[in-house]
This record gives structure tokens, C-alpha cells and sequence, in this order.
């Protein structure tokens, strides 16, 4: 059998330690900054692109929204000024009508004077 002493054996363990942990603490496992810099000022710009986006679609909707208050404004104006004609359309109807009852008394009254022979 090999007879090696011990403080080559725990030299050998804390090499290989050593060199395991450079490894994992380095960041030779990580991946390259550079390129990682690049993709997140890629991913950035896309976000920034789709913010925009959806900022131009809302000022769209708001405009649409705008000119769908001002369409009810006017068939509101267009219904209040129909209400307001037909309310004058009755009061017109009704005033006739007492006009054409008047009319029609007036003439029974002159018929009737005429049968009586005044």
C-alpha cells in the first residue's frame, strides 16, 4: 500500500476546495455582463416601444370617447328641440281647436238669427 502522508492529503482537499470555490465565486459561470447589458437594453426598448403604444391607443379611445359625448350632446340638443316643436305643435292644436269652436258658434248663432228672421 501507498503510504502518503496526511498533510498531502489535506494540502490535495483544500486545493481542490480552493480551486471549486474560485470557480463558483468567480463568476466565470455567470453569464457575460456585456451581453447581458444588451439584452436588458433590448428588453427595455421593446417595454419603452409598447408603452408608447399603448399610450397612442389611449389617446385614440379618448379622442373617440370625446366625439361619442359630443354625438350625444347634439341628439340630446335634437331631442329637446323635437320636444320642445311637438309641445308647441299641441299648444298650437289646442289653441285652434277653441278658435275653430268659436268659429262654429259664431255661425250657429248667425244661422240661427237667420231662421228667426233678424
Amino acid at each position: 500500500m501507498i503510504n502518503i502522508d496526511k498533510k498531502y492529503i489535506i494540502a490535495a482537499v483544500l486545493l481542490v476546495a480552493a480551486v471549486i470555490a474560485w470557480n463558483v465565486f468567480s463568476g466565470t459561470n455567470l453569464p457575460n455582463n456585456g451581453t447581458t447589458a444588451n439584452t436588458v437594453r433590448s428588453e427595455l426598448g421593446t417595454a419603452i416601444d409598447q408603452q408608447s403604444g399603448a399610450i397612442d391607443t389611449t389617446k385614440s379611445i379618448e379622442a373617440g370617447l370625446d366625439n361619442s359625448v359630443k354625438s350625444v350632446g347634439n341628439i340630446e340638443s335634437t331631442i329637446n328641440h323635437a320636444s320642445d316643436t311637438n309641445t308647441t305643435s299641441i299648444t298650437t292644436a289646442t289653441d285652434s281647436a277653441i278658435l275653430i269652436a268659436d268659429c262654429q258658434r259664431i255661425l250657429s248663432d248667425i244661422r240661427a238669427g237667420g231662421k228667426k228672421g233678424n
